[in-house]
């Protein structure tokens, strides 16, 4: 299979500033020139998050490369999962509780159970629970995570992830308001002079505001417009670009990027190590006073047995390993990698040994670095509800994005006890709503207080009700 790079034949040396002049002078009409240089000015950003990827399956690492020092064919290459461990720790402290998609306003209100019911009917059929893990760890890999809005078959709104490094991202302030994304990926096209052969060719998915434009990658190279398409281009119904960036962070640095290169040497330090431990019983076999051939070293080396020479001493040469020094190595390793990734080593028995306030100050630069991802997720939900809302209303079902409210959850054990004493010495000195809210396991502080209320309501005063038939045994009067 040939590599992307020569698959797509671009040679363009464009970047994004110039795309975009281009772009303004054509008035906004893409062309084949167009395209293969949005190809060419991402192809190492896209490379690069294709790899991470690889890496966070723990295939295609650095340490695969390793070469063997000698001769006996010992080349350990041992992966020590870091890059893992890393983003599934953030996916399941942030997307571990899905995320609560909640309404703001009166209950009663009859646009606001419209709206709930288009939110839950969406929850439901899109799957957001995993939907958003999924983004969300795609985001920790990549940098960016994206996600695609289309209207189905049946005419209803439907979300689906794609790949960070299938997409191009066209969006600048110059542009005045004209943003465009790419969707590219490779299919299987028939060769026109064989029908038994197929060649892999790019094919490209174009979105404006109000349309998405299919492109397909013809023999010479160039993109021309798919007509297998059964109408291109096709409108696709909805209010804004329909191919979402869900940000990572403002650098779109992955949450392994920053410490790869100390995980990589914790690869190799293991791996030499290993290498060292198995070399240890071949170690080099010294002779004095005599000789041994090559055809009786191999066979003392596969069957433990040797002849020694008549007057002749015979010793093992053996190396003295480090120990010390290499553990003294491999911790100071394994503590930058969990310092500077900002992920707590759950295995630490400092961190086992922690509650209460001196566990949230060890999670508290996980906590810090989430608050950031989840400042961006939200800021791409909300872009993503304004862009399905005008066609969910066009279709008569009512969303008020105004409405919309994110609740994340983290995904932490629970100190009931500590919460329950702690909101106790509260009672009175805050608010009733403020002081459910300091309860975990509180989702929202005002349906509580409805429950509280109507539970009262429901309740009944035995000792009055004993009072009430004490008075009437004791104070009525009875005929004889």
């Amino acid at each position: 299979m040939k590599n992307l790079q020569d698959l797509t034949g671009v040679t363009s040396n464009w970047n994004m500033a110039q795309i975009i002049r281009i772009l303004k002078e054509k008035e906004y009409n893409v062309n084949s020139e167009i395209i293969k240089g949005l190809i060419a000015s991402t192809r190492d950003r896209r490379k690069k998050q294709k790899e991470a990827y690889e890496a966070y399956k723990a295939s295609k690492l650095p340490i695969d490369s390793k070469e063997a020092g000698r001769d006996d064919d010992i080349n350990n290459k041992i992966k020590n999962d870091f890059r893992g461990d890393i983003v599934d720790t953030f996916q399941g402290y942030l997307f571990g509780e899905p995320v609560s998609y909640m309404l703001k306003g009166e209950k009663n209100n009859e646009e606001y159970q419209a709206s709930q019911e288009t939110l839950d009917e969406l929850a439901r059929r899109c799957g957001f629970p995993d939907l958003d893990s999924e983004t969300g760890k795609m985001a920790g890999i990549c940098g960016f995570g994206a996600r695609l809005l289309y209207v189905d078959t049946n005419s209803r709104v439907n979300m689906v992830n794609v790949r960070p490094w299938e997409t191009v991202f066209v969006k600048d302030q110059s542009l005045e308001g004209h943003q465009f994304a790419l969707r590219l990926y490779i299919i299987q096209v028939q060769h026109e002079n064989n029908t038994d052969v197929f060649e892999k060719r790019w094919k490209v998915e174009w979105y404006d505001r109000d349309k998405v434009t299919y492109y397909v990658q013809n023999k010479e190279g160039d993109f021309v417009l798919d007509d297998t398409e059964p109408v291109n281009p096709s409108p696709h119904l909805l209010g804004g670009i329909p191919l979402i960036k869900f940000q990572n962070n403002s650098e779109e640095q992955s949450d392994f990027e920053r410490v790869e290169t100390l995980i990589d040497a914790y690869d190799r330090v293991v791996s030499y190590n290993q290498d060292e431990a198995e070399a240890f019983r071949n170690a080099y076999l010294i002779t004095k006073g005599g000789s041994i051939s090559d055809k009786e070293a191999k066979k003392i080396k596969n069957t433990g047995h040797m002849e020694v020479p008549e007057n002749a001493e015979v010793e093992y040469l053996t190396k003295n390993i480090k120990d010390q020094a290499n553990e003294n190595l491999l911790d100071r390793l394994e503590t930058n990698i969990y310092k500077f990734s900002k992920c707590p080593n759950y295995l630490d028995k400092e961190f086992q040994n922690a509650s209460g306030v001196a566990l949230l100050y060890r999670l508290l630069p996980l906590e810090n670095k989430s608050i950031s991802k989840e400042r961006k997720f939200v800021k791409a939900l909300r872009n993503q509800f304004d862009i399905i809302r005008d066609y969910l209303q066009a279709s008569g079902r009512e969303l008020d994005t105004s409405l919309l409210d994110f609740q994340f959850t983290r995904n932490i054990p629970v100190d009931l006890g500590s919460e329950a004493e702690a909101t106790g010495k509260l009672k009175g000195m805050v608010s009733e709503e403020t002081r459910l809210s300091l309860l975990s396991f509180v989702e929202s502080p005002k349906d509580e207080m409805e429950r509280m209320e109507k539970d009262m309501d429901n309740k009944i005063d035995l000792d009055a009700l004993e009072g009430g038939n004490t008075g009437n045994d004791t104070g009525g009067e009875t005929e004889e």
